[in-house]
């Protein structure tokens, strides 16, 4: 009894260890801010049913989630601080379930530090409860929904009772608009796994694909969505109407890259970071660990250094701005300009330089097509908010779901180095530099 329960405590004692660090910095946030002050008072002012009628109509097509969100934001605050803890920590253990990483403790250690590597003050800039309900608990959600159909892909059948429960909890994840896109995009690169394998494609996923399917209809054709678009353009974007759908996309890349590549993103460096540790732990050629040090190298001087070096090198100038969110986008006036391309062409080699050292690290296997898949869907979610015109309002926050999926991928990486090698503590050294300074970057918040 008393052995079965010490393993139960050491499966345990990753994601225990993320909720109480969680739950400690939980305890210091600072609410009552943004939205928060407004969805707090919701259910004071009006029914659930009146307020998600009248949101569907003139705002949102997130009626689930946001339903869920004014019941919580009406709770007395701590039980958000004791609840959101527990939600992150459950995400995580989804997580590990979905990348294989069950009964390995060293590289279930490592997804917990690489999710403390997020950025999670991003969290906090349209208040932290309302912004938690809309991008971490829909996640959960639909990770426990991905365990769901894995199991079923595994055994053939995942049973009645778990499949309606999955169904359930990716109705509310997935509408959430952005999540949705991203999981059919998770789906679609299920379904061509199992093609390519030659194995039985299981009942729970058609049912999940209409799930999505159907949320997807609800958000196009949501009126209050219209009405927010052609808002938010006279209030915030006034010349968005003018852009074409390039145009429109090179917002999108533009905004995803300057709040990921070009900036002191930790995810992003503790990648780079222990994807040069493989490399340079898998060959001894002098080509291949140079060219694995050239990503971190940029990454280090034009995130995190960007600033200081343009003060230094005013040369350098033109690539600070142009690969800023505000200043990056190609438009009329800048589309002659070769500056204006460069840091398009800078986002699409390092995209190119993770993806060849990624399938270097992991090999051509399972593992290496779910941590791609799951870079592509959440970089396209953040992309595509290039075609709204709140794309410069949402700020950094939107890009979530990309910030998980490269924790995903460090943990997968680290997982796949050779045991009782220099390369593994070193990778753990990383991830434990990176994920002190994103708590103590919340210290505070």
């Amino acid at each position: 009894m008393r052995q079965s329960l010490r393993s139960a405590a050491a499966r345990c004692a990753p994601y225990a260890a993320l909720a109480a660090v969680m739950l400690a910095l939980h305890l210091q946030f600072t609410l009552g801010t943004g939205d928060d002050v407004m969805y707090s008072q919701t259910l004071l002012q009006s029914s659930l049913y009146d307020f998600s009628v009248w949101h569907y109509y003139t705002w949102s097509a997130r009626t689930l989630v946001e339903a869920v969100m004014v019941i919580v934001e009406s709770w007395p605050a701590l039980v958000w601080r004791l609840l959101d803890p527990f939600v992150i920590a459950l995400g995580a253990l989804c997580g590990a379930q979905l990348l294989g990483l069950r009964g390995r403790p060293s590289s279930e250690w490592a997804l917990c530090a690489a999710v403390l590597c997020y950025p999670w003050s991003d969290m906090s800039t349209a208040g932290w409860i309302c912004t938690t309900l809309v991008f971490v608990w829909p996640l959960t959600a639909a990770l426990a929904s991905a365990c769901a159909l894995q199991k079923a892909a595994r055994t053939g059948r995942a049973g009645l009772f778990a499949a309606a429960l999955s169904c359930a909890g990716l109705l509310y994840a997935a509408n959430m608009e952005l999540l949705c896109g991203a999981y059919l995009i998770c789906l679609a690169g299920f379904f061509a796994a199992r093609i390519f394998s030659r194995e039985r494609i299981p009942a729970l996923f058609w049912a999940q694909t209409a799930v999505c399917a159907a949320n997807l209809v609800w958000a196009l054709t949501c009126p209050g969505t219209q009405m927010r678009y052609e808002n938010q353009i006279a209030s915030s974007f006034c010349d968005y109407g003018l852009l074409g759908f390039f145009q429109k996309l090179s917002v999108g890349i533009h905004a995803a890259a300057a709040n990921t590549l070009f900036t002191a993103h930790i995810g992003a460096a503790v990648l780079f970071g222990i994807l040069a540790v493989s490399v340079w732990a898998g060959t001894r050629r002098r080509l291949p660990r140079a060219a694995s040090l050239a990503p971190a190298a940029f990454f280090a001087v034009f995130g995190f250094a960007a600033a200081p070096l343009s003060a230094l090198v005013p040369q350098t100038m033109f690539f600070t701005h142009m690969s800023s969110a505000y200043g990056g986008p190609i438009r009329v006036e800048t589309a002659g300009m070769w500056k204006s391309y460069v840091p398009l062409f800078a986002a699409a080699g390092l995209i190119a330089a993770a993806c060849a050292m990624l399938c270097l690290a992991l090999g051509l296997t399972r593992r290496t097509w779910q941590v791609l898949c799951a870079l592509a869907a959440g970089a396209a979610a953040y992309a595509v908010m290039g075609f709204s015109p709140s794309v410069y309002d949402s700020g950094p926050r939107t890009g979530f779901f990309l910030g998980m999926a490269l924790s995903a991928a460090c943990a997968a990486v680290f997982d796949a180095l050779p045991a009782r090698t220099k390369a593994r503590p070193a990778a753990a050294a990383i991830l434990a530099a990176g994920a002190a300074y994103g708590v103590f970057a919340l210290i505070g918040a």
